[in-house]
């Protein structure tokens, strides 16, 4: 199978969009994100991105694209990359250690060029699964339990307008059972704290929060780290948004979020004529003060964010409904989110891969992250 490596171009992106849900939904009826915007839209806001593409005989077959980024692993601050996009045609699937590896090769060269010393990124537990020899033999490891877990749904009763598929009973009575067990969850109303206050925050406070961040971020040995002008850049162009805890003018918690879309399921595919999108808010970064984290404080913030249109009066359009993503070996977190009713699904079990490049060593240990819009796609439309 002779293939044909190239970078990105304009008139490629109807195509890759068609490539990208034909990819995400093939032998899966589950959620999965969408991108009402654009294909190439995610990787706009970032310098010096790196796409490539695999065409064979005019068709493009498959994907591969890294978006640059710095990273704070065991406190030493490197340049890297979150890989995006690893997608092959069905038509193809057959082919896929042959179109993927040659796309991998060939985005480590440019990656390399820029001084990347990893590239990292999130897949599914059951295509690791099928696939860990072929990443294993180009040299990446595995960073396992990072799972999506789902909340909200004592509040999203006014989506789909129509319930499609097969399997649509089926749905309809999970759903309301989830929403009745969330009702439950949610009558265990939690105290504000004397002297604590949660606000929505100002973009002047970015800077302040980024430090908080850095010094704070429970995934210790690896996490996103953010120089000064970072979030401002993520708030202006991707709609992320920041819930910031005070006492005294002292930061002692945030979580950054953003709205995303989705299909799939009872909303259909687009793969079809038939479907529709919802949205979600994403949890992207949630940080808590050490001296803070054995308090109410993590159970109230996550309650504010539920509770986002009502508390906030905006209107996101997501009904409340939460999904974050992180390792799940960060106990406080995980034991926060299962409080308020959010389910883990062993469909969204998953993993991080990375590679080690110019000769770096990465240390598996430890608890991870990879903050959610590197994974799915923000969808700032809604704010105003």
């Amino acid at each position: 199978m002779k293939l044909q490596i190239t970078d990105y171009k304009k008139k490629f992106d109807s195509q890759l969009l068609d490539l990208f849900y034909d990819y995400v939904f093939n032998d899966r009826d589950e959620f999965e994100y969408s991108r009402p915007n654009s294909w190439i839209y995610r990787y706009e806001f970032f310098d010096s991105p790196i796409i490539k593409i695999a065409k064979f005989k005019n068709k493009i077959v498959g994907t591969f694209g890294i978006i640059p980024t710095n990273s704070s692993i065991n406190g030493k601050i490197f340049k890297g990359g979150y890989f995006v996009d690893n997608c092959i045609s069905p038509d193809y699937i057959d082919q896929y250690n042959n179109i993927m590896s040659e796309l991998i090769k060939s985005s480590i060269k440019d990656a390399i060029k820029h001084n990347f010393k990893f590239i990292i990124g999130w897949d599914y537990l059951k295509n690791y699964k099928k696939y860990n020899n072929f990443y294993s033999k180009l040299g990446f490891i595995c960073h396992p339990n990072i799972n999506w877990f789902a909340g909200g749904f004592e509040y999203y009763k006014e989506s789909p307008k129509i319930w499609r598929g097969k399997r649509k009973v089926y749905w309809k009575t999970l759903f309301h059972i989830l929403t009745y067990y969330n009702k439950y969850k949610m009558r265990f109303n939690v105290k504000e704290i004397n002297g604590v206050s949660i606000e929505l925050a100002c973009r002047d406070d970015l800077d302040e929060i980024a430090d908080f961040i850095n010094e704070n971020h429970p995934a210790e040995s690896f996490h996103c780290y953010y120089s000064y002008g970072d979030l401002e850049k993520i708030w202006d162009s991707l709609g992320i948004r920041c819930l910031a805890a005070k006492k005294d003018n002292e930061i002692l918690g945030v979580v950054t979020f953003f709205v995303s879309t989705w299909t799939g399921l009872m909303y259909g595919k687009p793969t079809g004529d038939d479907w529709e999108e919802f949205k979600t808010i994403i949890p992207d970064e949630f940080v808590i003060s050490k001296t803070w984290i054995n308090t109410d404080l993590p159970m109230l913030m996550i309650r504010f964010l539920l509770d986002f249109d009502k508390k906030f009066n905006i209107d996101s359009n997501t009904h409340g409904f939460v999904t974050p993503l992180f390792d799940r070996k960060i106990d406080w977190k995980r034991k926060t989110y299962k409080k308020w009713g959010f389910v883990e699904a062993k469909v969204d079990y998953g993993v991080y891969l990375v590679k080690s490049l110019n000769g770096f060593k990465i240390n598996n240990d430890g608890r991870w992250s990879i903050p959610p819009r590197s994974i799915v796609v923000p969808h700032p439309d809604w704010i105003e």
